[in-house]
């Protein structure tokens, strides 16, 4: 699950809505609280179903004008309900379809005013799920001195509110990285104040379900306070490095292997042209250089090549693995071409060609083989004793139960290629686990 919530000071510009959108699509969230938006209820509809289309979207207008929360969700891949509304919150339950799990969640965006956000710190402490429970947003309020930077001292009894109503709902701060102040008020020089007013709070529970949890607190870019980016599972960091990595890769692909004939063609002719200018003037050192380094470039793309059509000529290697290349794609249909009985000739001699007439040919092959539909004679129980038999000691080794190793050894001697069974699982995918 993948769960963010971000003051974005205001969505009354094109710029900023064009900014959260996109935020939401690249990042692929499944839920985005967006806070502080201050656009009114009548304009609310048109800006959503613009801004957010194919996207789910709720929002606290029953209880304050300016809408001051949206809960953007992706439908296909959460179930989001509502199901405590407040000016300054809201409470809702989060399913996530791919992992089956889910967990109750609090958007924040707290009050200004130290009187206002008693009103919050009392609807918290009436919700408090014993289930998963996960707090994020923009408490404008700080824990301790130690998460300010300011010439002014903040209201220590405003610190003690916050701490006591996280006592009451047994809330911890879930383990952070990235900014290590989430606001700013972007005054110069020692009028500069920087705060860390946005966090993620979660109970004992999300703690024992969502161990491997943790919030990023991303750069503010066009706002003044950071998002909070909570990722409930290892494999979302892991998706995150690997798109990273896959971004350095492309990078690195275009750079110096994209084009490969095309440039391997230049760098041919470079080679030649510098071997030419080279027999006119031989003793001439930049001349030298030149054609050493036009050998070099050729060497090394001609090496790429190379590398490219080992790689392409590993077809069988290729289709042990879900590669999605126009390679892999070919030797499928090479290989259901391979297998296809274009003709046959049946246990009467007779040419079958043809789709259906080769259906009918092993029909009629195996009916002759199997037998028709005679009565057959019963069995001589005195013929069969009077053959091999099991005695008392072999018998009980065909009901004992089997063994994991007799399972492992079974398993093994099956083409991890071969077709996968009723669950969809081949040999090769329990083999590997």
């Amino acid at each position: 699950m993948k769960i963010c919530a971000w003051n974005v000071r205001g969505c009354n510009n094109p710029l900023k809505l064009k900014e959260v959108s996109d935020f939401f699509r690249s990042n692929r969230f499944d839920v985005l609280g967006v806070l502080e938006t201050r656009i009114r209820g009548n304009n609310a509809g048109r800006i959503i179903s613009s801004t957010f289309r194919g996207l789910a979207v709720f929002c606290n207008y029953e209880v304050h004008s300016n809408g001051r929360i949206w809960l953007v969700w992706n439908p296909r891949n959460v179930s989001v309900i509502p199901l405590f509304s407040h000016a300054q919150c809201i409470h809702c339950r989060i399913t996530h379809f791919g992992t089956n799990s889910s967990c109750f969640s609090t958007f924040v965006y707290a009050s200004n005013d130290p009187a206002t956000r008693l009103s919050l710190w009392n609807a918290l402490c009436s919700l408090r799920p014993v289930q998963e429970w996960i707090v994020l947003g923009d408490f404008n309020v700080i824990r301790d001195v130690s998460e300010r930077i300011s010439n002014v001292l903040p209201n220590l009894d405003d610190l003690l509110d916050f701490n006591a109503c996280i006592m009451d709902c047994g809330l911890v701060d879930l383990n952070s990285c990235g900014c290590e102040y989430t606001w700013t008020n972007n005054q110069d020089g020692l009028a500069r104040v920087w705060s860390k007013l946005d966090r993620a709070l979660v109970n004992g529970s999300w703690l024992v379900y969502f161990l491997s949890s943790n919030v990023n607190f991303l750069p503010p870019g066009i706002s003044d306070h950071s998002p909070a980016l909570v990722t409930s599972s290892a494999m979302y960091k892991l998706l995150a490095k690997l798109k990273n990595v896959r971004n350095a890769l492309r990078i690195f692909h275009k750079e110096n292997t994209s084009g490969l004939h095309t440039r391997l063609a230049q760098a041919k002719a470079a080679l030649d042209d510098s071997c030419l200018s080279l027999q006119a003037s031989p003793t001439c050192y930049s001349l030298l250089q030149s054609h050493k380094k036009a050998l070099d470039t050729y060497l090394k793309l001609k090496s790429a090549e190379l590398s490219m059509l080992y790689q392409k000529a590993k077809a069988e290697k290729i289709l042990q693995h879900d590669s999605n290349t126009r390679v892999f794609y070919a030797r499928i249909k090479e290989r259901q071409h391979s297998q296809t009985i274009g003709e046959i000739r049946d246990h009467q001699g007779i040419l079958r060609t043809g789709p259906a007439q080769v259906i009918e040919g092993f029909l009629s092959y195996y009916q002759h083989l199997l037998g028709g539909s005679t009565a057959v004679h019963n069995l001589d129980s005195s013929i069969i004793c009077s053959g091999t038999c099991l005695n008392s000691n072999d018998w009980p080794e065909l009901i004992k139960q089997v063994s994991n190793e007799e399972i492992h050894f079974a398993l093994s001697s099956i083409d991890p290629n071969s077709s996968p069974g009723a669950d969809g699982f081949s040999s090769g995918f329990f083999i590997s686990s």
